[in-house]
């Protein structure tokens, strides 16, 4: 660890287990860190995979920062772990699963509204091709605007100042 070379998750965790054991809090701190920089440099995919791995036997073993980080990370890519591998979260524990689950990004009433306007979106362009559809005659009357609405600074004559 302290030459420089790559530490799997493997291998942290009986480190970790290690120094929790000998009562070494700062190499347990360092060995997060670095862990936490490896994590960074992977893909998501791989790092949500590594996280998942780590949690449990982490917060076993007193990795308290270590576990913080791996918690917010999955709360982060909490979609992308559904679609990877929703059988992976039943591995973890209860209060896991409802931490994950209430504290997820983005939050369930986000993308319930996100998806309502979308609905809504979707209708209003299929109303405003079907009313540039059926209405027929000359271009220039097709959207007859009064002139307050073309320009904002109208007077009540409908004059620009």
């Amino acid at each position: 660890m302290f030459s420089g070379d790559f530490l799997s998750a493997s291998r942290y965790v009986n480190l970790l287990e290690l120094a929790n054991r000998l009562c070494l809090p700062q190499t347990c701190q360092f060995g997060g860190k670095r862990v936490v920089e490896d994590l960074e440099h992977l893909q998501p995919s791989d790092a949500i995979e590594q996280c998942l791995r780590l949690l449990e036997p982490v917060k076993l073993h007193n990795g308290h920062q270590l576990a913080d980080w791996c918690m917010n990370h999955l709360c982060w890519n909490y979609n992308k772990l559904c679609r990877m591998s929703p059988r992976s979260l039943v591995y973890c524990t209860l209060t896991t699963k409802g931490y994950l689950a209430e504290h997820r990004w983005p939050p369930v009433w986000y993308l319930q509204d996100y998806d309502y306007y979308q609905k809504c979106l979707a209708e209003h362009d299929k109303e405003l091709k079907h009313s540039i559809k059926t209405s027929s005659g000359c271009l220039c009357f097709l959207v007859s605007l009064s002139p307050i609405q073309h320009c904002p600074q109208a007077n009540s004559d409908g004059n620009c100042d």
